[in-house]
């Protein structure tokens, strides 16, 4: 995440603040609707070639970075493409910008979302095999789209905070709907990945000797610790790697690598090692809870990714054992912690290269060298100072204070 990348954002949504029930690809438009049916056009041809097996099809739906890595992919395994046998767009309407960073619906850097459309829909997919929010039946998704070259291309399909979606007054109110909020709740607080039907197809809890090794010298007693929350720190994190050492290492393009192991092999690459450890330990927090938050709600399960996050800057610089002691250290010492809302609800905590002065006051972007200007001397902040001063009521917590939690 240290570059701010301008992408454009769509949830498959339609019409501002009107569900629509959408025959099959006849969905009516009556907000924008020059745009939205250019939108739409490319979003139905996506569906109609997913269900076509149609590979390079699909690819042209998507921007032109999406299209290398998927074409990368493409190269490797032609025959592991699509997953879903079926594909039906059945509810679509419009979001506005201002819900997208609560909901953690974001493909870009760009903070501002300056030219970026949302549609939150509901896909009726067909599967062999349930995964992780991948379910027999109606599944939400936002779609993000990208102006390029002047023709409207797919950024990303995002699983959302559906709970926070849904509060906020922005949801379709259909059962199926209901029932992914319960399964959302369940997995943050249980770790158990749960279908409609009540079947457990997936355990994200992790095992004891795994939080004590992350833990360190942290003890429940810490006085940054504010509340006691039912979270499940989830035991590993399903990761696509476009970076070849990271593929060599795992040899596949996409792995469930030990959320510890994760944070240990990201933060030195997106803050600096040697940078003072009240700084290390802001980023060691944003970085776990970045991840942490894509468990549960990926940002690329879709063809041909399938995964939580990337290993690049469309999510955070992961290279495998690039692990450095001091950034260990800092993940210790805040082991055993995390931060959410102050109505419990974990969010997407954005972070970025940034600059070495004051800037991003409750932005809900933490700015890596702002955190070592906050942490030199003579301001000599600590992290629970930098983790307020970046997320507090910011687009990102809900606009709501944030706290900790321990696990």
């Amino acid at each position: 995440m240290k570059i701010l990348k301008y992408s454009v954002i769509v949830f498959l949504t339609i019409t501002m603040m009107v569900g629509l029930s959408v025959a099959w690809f006849e969905p009516k438009i009556t907000v924008r609707a020059s745009e939205s049916d250019e939108c739409l056009s490319v979003i139905k041809n996506m569906v109609e070639a997913v269900n076509n097996r149609d590979i390079p099809s699909y690819i042209n739906c998507f921007v032109e970075s999406e299209r290398k890595d998927m074409e990368d992919f493409t190269s490797r395994y032609p025959s592991e493409f699509f997953r879903e046998k079926e594909y039906k767009l059945v509810n679509i309407k419009e979001l506005p910008k201002e819900i997208i960073p609560a909901i953690g619906a974001s493909i870009s850097r760009n903070a501002n979302l300056d030219g970026e459309r949302f549609f939150y829909c509901g896909i009726d997919m067909r599967l062999d095999r349930e995964e992780k929010w991948l379910y027999n039946g109606i599944n939400y998704r936002v779609i993000v789209m990208d102006k390029e070259d002047n023709n409207w291309k797919i950024g990303g399909i995002i699983v959302p905070s559906y709970k926070v979606l849904v509060d906020s007054g922005y949801g379709f109110g259909t059962s199926e709907e209901v029932a992914s909020v319960k399964i959302e709740e369940e997995m943050e607080r249980t770790g158990l990945v749960k279908n409609y039907r009540g079947d457990i197809i997936k355990d994200l809890r992790p095992t004891d000797a795994d939080l004590k090794a992350e833990k360190g010298l942290i003890t429940a007693n810490d006085t940054k610790i504010t509340t006691d929350n039912e979270q499940i720190r989830p035991s590993s994190i399903t990761v696509y790697f476009t970076h070849s050492s990271n593929i060599n290492y795992w040899g596949n393009v996409r792995a469930a690598v030990p959320l510890y192991d994760y944070v240990q092999d990201v933060l030195p690459n997106e803050w600096e090692g040697l940078w003072p450890s009240e700084s290390l330990k802001a980023g060691a927090l944003a970085c776990k809870m970045y991840g942490w938050y894509h468990v549960y709600h990926p940002k690329w399960n879709y063809s041909p990714y399938y995964a939580d996050v990337k290993d690049n800057t469309a999510d955070q610089q992961y290279f495998v054992n690039s692990r450095y002691y001091l950034a260990t250290q800092a993940i210790n010492n805040v082991g055993g912690i995390g931060i959410c809302r102050n109505d419990g609800n974990i969010f997407e905590t954005h972070h970025f290269d940034g600059s070495y002065n004051e800037d991003g006051y409750h932005s809900g972007w933490m700015s890596q060298h702002g955190t070592k200007y906050w942490a030199d001397s003579p301001r000599n902040r600590d992290y629970d100072y930098m983790v307020h001063y970046y997320y507090d009521y910011s687009p990102s917590s809900g606009n709501q204070l944030v706290k900790y939690f321990y696990y």
